[in-house]
């Protein structure tokens, strides 16, 4: 078999497996609106029936040709390592002989890793955060190496996944690039709790998890809050060394948490972090924002209309800012970066639940996917495409090590 694929170029063949996953996507898309459209429609008698035992059997075989086309994506993967072996026959082997002898364990590039469990809990008098100590950093055995925009969004769903009423975790990767400087990609989920449950300013909060949603009012507004006091300290529990590059991943309260970090010059200052990017996703932003020299690339999905007249609402929750998701409008007083982007997506899936279902993360995995697929010369994919992104997504890019930190509030200042 490895004689069938000599040669191979894998760059080319990542890709195609790309193109195939694409398209498996594209059919689970045109299954879903095969559905919406036949539940939704109002027509009984025999004709219906038949119509409808058609689409069913329609809805089968294209279920039968993603289930194909991902088996295929995934035969091709096996291939490719096959030649990634054979072209380096001296880092193969020798993986090989260390698993024969015992010498398994962690990656050697874990060795640069300055991220773990502090040697004593870390802990704050008075910022409501509890003791962040060994019990509550993990490393993460889900995490993916990040190598597309699509891969950041899984990181992001993962650690959003591993949130409770009683902690948010948030996932902290250590990447190495090309040219041996480290990067900390920090994942920031949204609000953990029920919704619209007592979220009124003043309130007391819910439970023991920082972001619930009574954050949600301080974070839009540009605030201070329990939600952003928990991300600088899993930061620093972690242990991201102070002066480090850091870029932050986050969703809906996470991409206000996020930019308000960024915005923070006691935060984002040579003595602290340099955070020189914000990628969020279905985030209220325009209460605050990013100093001066840091990206902030801020994603919404807007209401849009396919070829067939099909409406599906947008994620209403970037415009509970007061302002509308896109907009050129900035607050009085707003210091605004000079490279700070809000890029409107079109939905394209129904946006059930009053739109809510397209504030969902995989979906914005889906539209940021398409939108660099579909406009690779636009300002999503050349920014992706950029020299600092492909420091962390490059092909050249090493993750050195990931960890996901559960942080709580501190006993005694949330009411049971």
């Amino acid at each position: 078999m490895a004689g069938a694929f000599w040669g191979m170029v894998t760059n080319e063949a990542e890709a195609h497996v790309a193109t195939i996953g694409q398209r498996a996507r594209e059919l689970e898309r045109i299954a879903l609106q095969l559905a919406d459209a036949v539940g939704s429609a109002h027509w009984e008698g025999p004709d219906a029936q038949d119509f409808r035992d058609r689409a069913q059997q329609v809805d089968a075989d294209l279920a039968r040709a993603v289930e194909d086309l991902d088996g295929r994506g995934r035969q091709l993967e096996e291939h490719i390592d096959e030649q990634e072996q054979a072209s380096d026959p001296l880092g193969y082997f020798a993986e090989q002989i260390f698993d024969m002898f015992g010498f398994g364990g962690p990656d050697p590039l874990q060795s640069l890793s300055t991220l773990g469990a502090p040697e004593s809990p870390y802990d704050i008098d008075g910022d409501d955060i509890a003791p962040i100590g060994e019990d509550r950093i993990s490393r993460p055995d889900n995490a993916v190496d990040p190598e597309t925009p699509a891969d950041l969004m899984t990181n992001l769903q993962q650690s959003a996944n591993a949130s409770t009423e009683d902690a948010q975790n948030i996932r902290i990767q250590q990447v190495v690039g090309p040219d041996g400087k480290s990067t900390y990609v920090v994942y920031v989920p949204g609000s953990y709790g029920p919704e619209f449950s007592r979220v009124a300013p003043g309130t007391p909060d819910r439970g023991a998890n920082p972001f619930d949603w009574n954050q949600n009012y301080g974070a839009i507004n540009g605030q201070s809050t329990d939600s952003s006091r928990a991300v600088a300290a899993a930061m620093e529990a972690a242990g991201v060394p102070h002066g480090s590059d850091v870029v932050f991943v986050a969703h809906s309260q996470g991409g206000a948490v996020a930019n308000n970090l960024a915005g923070d010059p006691s935060f984002n200052a040579p003595n602290r972090y340099n955070v020189t990017d914000v990628i969020s996703v279905g985030a209220p932003v325009d209460g605050s924002g990013p100093l001066d020299g840091t990206t902030a690339m801020n994603f919404n999905h807007q209401t849009a209309m396919d070829e067939h007249g099909n409406v599906f609402l947008g994620d209403p929750v970037p415009e509970t800012d007061g302002l509308r998701a896109v907009d050129p409008i900035i607050p009085k007083g707003y210091q605004e970066s000079q490279e700070r982007y809000e890029i409107g997506l079109d939905a394209s899936r129904p946006g059930g639940n009053f739109g809510m279902d397209n504030h969902n993360i995989d979906r914005y995995s889906e539209s940021i996917t398409r939108e660099v697929a579909e406009n690779p010369h636009g300002r999503t994919a050349e920014y992706f495409q950029s020299d600092r992104m492909q420091d962390i997504l490059g092909p050249d890019a090493h993750v050195v090590d990931s960890v996901d930190v559960r942080v709580s509030r501190e006993d005694g200042t949330y009411e049971e």
